[in-house]
């Protein structure tokens, strides 16, 4: 199983590499000059440790905190996305989960219940990793962002409503609906516990997720209403574990009602991970991201 994990994470890096090609044109920073740190940082009395991956050079680099999807995630689990940003020029923090790895505190699924509290620890997780960017000498503060992958939906935006120090977000794959809706469409399209329904479609497995009377626990609308960021969420057509098309809707309404900068692609036929069902093969929304992020005021040409 460990071999098999490792030819995957080698893939997915070469796969990473190859779509670096449809970048701007930007220079790769040497591998070889690459920094890569064994850090510790503190939420109250919970240490977080990871890793910091700098670019070559003097700095100061822009940075991102990598935040973690549903799971055990532990720092070495997101390499490949490190290994890619920072050969763009971007610091990155990447950290175990609390309760995972080296890092203390209680590993705890989210879920309808629990949803609030997990998920308001990870959170504060998350805007720990920014003040300890802050503090560095080598990171811009003024250029700090985070990267939420699947779970990391509910988490960054919660994390950006609570820190004036958060430049952007970017969401692969995350949810823009209740927990509670997230569950039950996962049931439903049989990508998660629940009663899975035959024979309807994804769009129809979102609509019935919309109108899902059930619990629902943690909202993260409240905290996309409360920041004034720019964001870029990138969905799957083929999703069978995040609502797409009810996640569209929400931003949608959220951009005509309160003008918010938030983006969105969606790759056809593309499953959770960002993979095409039939090939296989990843969409570039790693290179749609760092093309998102350049174009911003707050990119690299600032």
């Amino acid at each position: 199983m460990n071999k098999q994990k490792k030819i995957v994470g080698v893939i997915v890096i070469i796969i990473l590499i190859l779509a670096t090609v449809q970048i701007l044109n930007r220079e790769w920073v040497k591998m070889t000059d690459v920094r890569d740190d064994a850090i510790t940082f503190q939420n109250g009395d919970v240490t977080l440790a990871g890793n910091l991956w700098i670019p070559a050079g003097d700095g100061p680099f822009p940075a991102i905190v990598l935040i973690h999807g549903a799971g055990k995630i532990t720092s070495q689990d997101y390499n490949y996305l490190s290994f890619f940003f920072v050969q763009h020029g971007f610091a990155t923090l990447t950290y175990d989960k609390r309760g995972v790895g080296e890092s203390s505190g209680s590993y705890k699924r989210v879920d309808v219940k629990n949803g609030e509290a997990v998920l308001e620890d990870l959170s504060n997780d998350a805007v720990a990793g920014v003040e300890f960017l802050k503090c560095h000498d080598r990171i811009d503060p003024n250029r700090i962002g985070l990267f939420g992958v699947s779970q990391g939906g509910w988490i960054a935006p919660l994390a950006a409503s609570k820190s004036s120090d958060i430049a952007f977000i970017v969401l692969y794959s995350g949810p823009v609906s209740t927990v509670g809706q997230e569950m039950f469409y996962s049931g439903t399209t049989g990508a998660g516990p629940g009663d899975k329904v035959e024979g309807i479609s994804l769009k129809q497995a979102s609509d019935m997720a919309s109108d899902y009377a059930g619990p629902h626990g943690f909202d993260p609308l409240p905290s996309l209403e409360a920041i004034d960021i720019p964001g870029l969420w990138m969905f799957g057509s083929q999703d069978r574990s995040t609502p797409a098309a009810l996640s569209v809707e929400n931003l949608d309404t959220l951009v005509t009602q309160q003008d918010k900068e938030f983006s969105y692609i969606i790759y056809p036929n593309a499953d959770h991970s960002l993979r095409d069902v039939n090939t296989e093969q990843f969409f570039p929304a790693m290179s749609d991201a760092l093309n998102w992020i350049i174009e911003l005021d707050i990119n690299l040409e600032k």
